[in-house]
C-alpha cells in the first residue's frame, strides 16, 4: 500500500448490476463514522473494522467484480499530492489510460477527479472508471469505481449520484 493513504483506511464497495438510481435511498455510515452516503433502498450492506482498515460493502447482488470504493486516511493533508500519488499508483494497471480530468466540489470541499480505462491482467476485459480525491478536516478520501466498459454509460449516473451524497462528520 502507498504511505499516502495507508493508515485508518475505510473502504465501501458497491457491486453491480445496478438499476437506475432509485428515488428512495438509505443513509449508510462507514464503520469509523467519518462520513455517510445514501445508497438505493433495498441494497444489502455489511461492515468490518480492524486496526488499519474498515470496510463497508453494499450491493444489489452478491457480485463483487464491479464496485464503487470509498477509502479514507488521515495521512495526507495536500489534495494535489494525494491526487498525483493516486494517479501514479493506478497507472500500473495494464493498458491504463486517463480519458478526462477535472475539478468539482464534494460536500463543499475541493475535489479532483479523472476518468480512466484499463484492461484486466489476462487482457480479456476492458474496464472503465472514475476516481475522485477529496480532503476534509485532515483526512484524505479516495472514491473509485471501475466497471466493464460496456456497462459504464448505464451505471455512471448511479455511481455519480451516490458520490454526491457523501457527507463528512
Amino acid at each position: 500500500m502507498k504511505k499516502t493513504f495507508l493508515s485508518s483506511v475505510v473502504a465501501l464497495f458497491i457491486a453491480l448490476p445496478i438499476q437506475v438510481y432509485s428515488q428512495q435511498t438509505e443513509i449508510v455510515k462507514d464503520p469509523t463514522k467519518l462520513y455517510t452516503i445514501a445508497i438505493p433502498s433495498g441494497w444489502n450492506y455489511s461492515g468490518t473494522k480492524s486496526k488499519y482498515i474498515s470496510t463497508l460493502k453494499c450491493s444489489e447482488t452478491e457480485s463483487s467484480a464491479e464496485k464503487l470504493t470509498f477509502i479514507a486516511s488521515k495521512n495526507d493533508n495536500n489534495l494535489l499530492n494525494a491526487y498525483e500519488e493516486n494517479k501514479k499508483s493506478l497507472s500500473e494497471f495494464k493498458a491504463f489510460k486517463i480519458l478526462q480530468e477535472g475539478d468539482i466540489k464534494l460536500y463543499g470541499e475541493p475535489c479532483k477527479w479523472f476518468m480512466y480505462t484499463f484492461t484486466s491482467q489476462d487482457g480479456t476485459v476492458k474496464m472503465k472508471g472514475k476516481y475522485y480525491t477529496v480532503m476534509h478536516s485532515g483526512s484524505g478520501f479516495l472514491i473509485l469505481y471501475s466497471i466493464t466498459e460496456q456497462q459504464y454509460d448505464f451505471v455512471q449516473a448511479t455511481f455519480d449520484k451516490i458520490v454526491t451524497t457523501l457527507k463528512f462528520k
